[in-house]
């Protein structure tokens, strides 16, 4: 990532909150159907729409990219979650929309211990993400968020999932899953007085000359109180 891009963007954000932000700065738990907590994680879930929409986690400097371990855990369904609730990961298999299961709490970031990554790898930390999505724009703001984790210390992120309940992932025989329409990830520390506010549209769109920074919002105008249904 380019060392001119990361130092204009770190000094743009601190001055867009004057006072500390903390996760009821942006969003209401009361509207969380139920909430998974987890030692790397939370998760706010929706049975409306099966699916998380929100999760929040604290990345420590010390630890990402510590050890970056190459084999992966198979997803599975998470037992925190009724049976009705839980995502089958082989809903994802096959799908003819070019859908992944994307991460909300980011494996890469939590790569540093096999019993840990584990714990990212439950289907309730996941959403239906386009490829061009997760391939690309999301896995740019993964990289972001632990270049500042190092260079901070610690970074706390919270992400907020938005819907459109008429679209969802289907198939004959399994749980369905709603869709996301947009995500919002902030990404912050209070002692740095660092923020910085994304928005993504989920979607297949191959963006031209697309780079992060095209992504970032002023996180003042963001109500996501009255976003979250």
């Amino acid at each position: 990532m380019n060392l001119k891009y990361i130092l204009l963007i770190i000094l743009v954000s601190t001055s867009m909150f004057a006072q500390s932000v903390e996760l009821n700065t942006f969003m209401d738990i009361n509207k969380c159907d139920t909430i998974l907590k987890r030692t790397t994680h939370t998760v706010c879930f929706s049975y409306k729409y099966n699916s998380p929409i929100a999760v929040w986690y604290t990345l420590d400097g010390s630890t990402v990219d510590k050890t970056n371990l190459r084999k992966r855990p198979p997803f599975k369904k998470d037992p925190m979650l009724d049976s009705k609730y839980q995502i089958d990961p082989k809903l994802y298999s096959h799908n003819n929309q070019n859908i992944d299961l994307g991460h909300c709490a980011p494996d890469g970031s939590f790569d540093y211990d096999l019993d840990t990554l584990k714990k990212i790898y439950f289907t309730s930390n996941v959403t239906p993400q386009y490829h061009r999505l997760n391939a690309y724009y999301w896995f740019k703001s993964e990289q972001f968020s632990r270049y500042l984790a190092k260079k901070l210390g610690s970074l706390n992120v919270i992400i907020i999932i938005l819907y459109n309940s008429n679209n969802v992932l289907s198939k004959d025989g399994y749980i369905s899953q709603a869709i996301p329409t947009d995500y919002i990830k902030i990404m912050y520390n209070n002692k740095h007085d660092v923020i910085h506010c994304f928005k993504f549209k989920n979607t297949n769109d191959k963006l031209f000359h697309d780079k992060l920074i095209h992504h970032e919002i002023k996180c003042s105008k963001i109500a996501l109180k009255q976003l979250i249904f």
